[in-house]
């Protein structure tokens, strides 16, 4: 991107999205990894995070010229190598001190105890794990209209309660298919749980989500409750296993029970396997593996099923996610969240279809 695009870019995000006010202060977070940690197995890896940097960068400075009558600032961290792990104290810090925070990071933490306690002090921010520098082009996911995102989130929400309401024999019940016709099923909406939104319009303090934005979500009710199997092609997941067409996870009340198709490195990470990442304990096992989040994406300028950041806005497509459910409306914590895109789903309310192919079918 050229700067004045960049420039763009930056006005819209902060004009749309935080509706920013003038003297508002802005803190841009990035992981990196020290020079020190790199080593020839890493490199690529190491290299790709730190392209990430680089780019914040470029952002930073450009919003302070901006932005010359607001405090901007950009720190960085080490790298965690690991979705949803906490940050820091003194990056946590710097988020509670400001009234607008951007997580631009490789590793996620959308679901940390740090974004809640800086949003808990009046900070509003968004994360953007995972980002690539073409999400802020124009036509791209950063610049969808958030209001068509908005509406057609609701009509989801809408047509799933009422679903629900036309079978009063049962809970509400989601069954999703997958192009190879596996299911998996749960509960949704018990417990005083409800659909959260992120239509990516962080205006008041405390609000947070994922940049770029377009998807509703929820926490199942009673873990115990997943059952099935479900099937993420190769190309939709970095922890398929090359010679594999697909990654597999089974599911028996409400945790992952077997894997097919994976990566040495999911297995270990998630106690199937023993290795450097392997789980401490039971608990933290079990917790890894819980069904934490079902989602739908929403963001018709989403395209990219290689970033999973984009992947789960897809317009259409279903999304899963293992691990920490707390931040979410419900009761496991965990040291991660992993989420999982399923394209081209089949989805069922209650026997009731929803999605056909990827496509809803209401109007």
């Amino acid at each position: 991107m050229v700067l004045d695009d960049l420039g763009l870019a930056i006005r819209r995000m902060f004009n749309i999205n935080f509706k920013k006010q003038p003297g508002e202060s802005v803190l841009f977070i990035s992981d990196y990894v020290p020079v020190e940690y790199i080593t020839e197995q890493n490199s690529r890896k190491c290299e790709m995070i730190n392209q990430r940097s680089n780019f914040v960068e470029l952002l930073y400075m450009r919003s302070q010229d901006i932005f010359s009558e607001s405090e901007v600032n950009l720190i960085k961290y080490p790298a965690t190598f690991q979705s949803g792990k906490e940050i820091p104290l003194n990056v946590i810090e710097m988020m509670k001190s400001h009234n607008i925070f951007v997580a631009l990071t490789t590793y996620s933490l959308t679901h940390t105890d740090g974004i809640l306690e800086a949003c808990n002090n009046g900070a509003r921010g968004a994360s953007m794990p995972g980002f690539t520098p073409d999400m802020f082009e124009v036509s791209r996911p950063m610049a969808s209209d958030h209001d068509k995102m908005r509406v057609l989130g609701e009509k989801y929400i809408n047509e799933i309660i009422k679903a629900k309401e036309e079978d009063t024999e049962r809970q509400c019940q989601v069954k999703i298919q997958d192009q190879s016709k596996n299911c998996l099923e749960f509960d949704i909406l018990g417990n005083k749980r409800h659909f959260r939104h992120n239509f990516g319009l962080f205006h008041k303090p405390g609000m947070s989500g994922n940049l770029p934005a377009g998807d509703i979500h929820i926490s199942p009710d009673i873990q115990e409750n997943a059952f099935g199997r479900i099937s993420i092609p190769r190309v939709w997941t970095k922890f398929c296993h090359p010679e594999s067409e697909f990654l597999t996870l089974i599911f028996d009340h409400g945790c992952v029970s077997a894997i097919e198709g994976a990566k040495d490195s999911l297995m270990e990470f998630l106690g199937f396997k023993e290795g450097n990442r392997s789980p401490a304990t039971e608990e933290l096992k079990l917790s890894r593996r819980n069904l934490a989040e079902f989602g739908i994406g929403l963001n018709p300028f989403a395209t990219k099923h290689d970033s999973l950041l984009e992947a789960q806005k897809i317009l259409g497509t279903c999304y899963i996610g293992l691990g920490t459910s707390d931040t979410l409306g419900g009761v496991v914590k965990s040291d991660t969240h992993l989420n999982f895109v399923i394209p081209g789903a089949n989805l069922f309310i209650n026997d009731k279809q929803i999605i056909t192919n990827g496509v809803p079918i209401f109007k």
